[in-house]
């Protein structure tokens, strides 16, 4: 009695992981199902007392039909993130932030940035994402492919100031002269006005201050 119960925890055993396997259990959908046919085998075994193996072997074509007929029924394992996905949710992290954070500080969840084949790990940042699959190499660039705007009082110097005509150009308080295009994060410091007869234009496809003749 004891063995009959031990042989149907086994196939129930089996069962189980074979459908576990199929729909994308934590080895994979190759080696689960083979696992719990393999429990299966054995449970039958010891339930029906087989001392013929080619009755195993019949046994073992027919649960491997039924499986691949399953395969033809169960949708596969959802894909895991591809690059585009894997960028916008770090990206959002980032500009929750305020943009403030160093890309690479921030994780890209089950996705493998760095390229070494394992997921999760401590190097799958979002800088490391930037520069393995966008070709991007500083965290500055990192963070404008992420629609921050690095033009900010304190570092104008990264500010967009390329343009076409003057009305590409328009006065910002804290950064100057910049492309309308730009966005200047003002730090609330007092705005430093520009000269009585200076003016924005744009100069050589740059905004910049412009002093017309008298």
């Amino acid at each position: 009695m004891k063995k009959k119960f031990s042989s149907l925890i086994l196939i129930v055993i089996g069962i189980f992981i074979i459908f576990w396997g199929i729909s994308g259990g934590i080895i994979g959908n190759f080696l689960m199902p083979i696992v719990g046919i393999f429990l299966i085998l054995i449970g039958i075994s010891l339930f029906v007392k087989m001392k013929r193996w080619y009755w195993i072997a019949i046994i073992l074509f027919i649960i491997l039909i039924a499986y691949f007929i399953l395969l033809l029924f169960i949708p596969p394992a959802p894909p895991l993130m591809n690059p585009q996905e894997a960028l916008t949710k770090a990206c959002m992290m980032l500009i929750k932030g305020d943009c403030d954070v160093s890309t690479d500080s921030i994780s890209v969840g089950d996705f493998d940035a760095d390229k070494n084949g394992i997921e999760n790990d401590s190097g799958d940042t979002l800088f490391a994402l930037c520069k393995n699959y966008y070709d991007l190499k500083t965290d500055s660039e990192c963070k404008k492919m992420c629609g921050c705007s690095l033009c900010s009082q304190n570092n104008s110097l990264l500010c967009d100031r390329s343009c076409n005509s003057d009305d590409d150009c328009e006065l910002s308080c804290g950064c100057g002269c910049i492309s309308k295009s730009e966005e200047c994060r003002y730090a609330g410091i007092v705005c430093e006005a520009p000269g009585p007869y200076e003016e924005c234009k744009c100069v050589n496809n740059e905004c910049k201050y412009f002093n017309p003749p008298p």
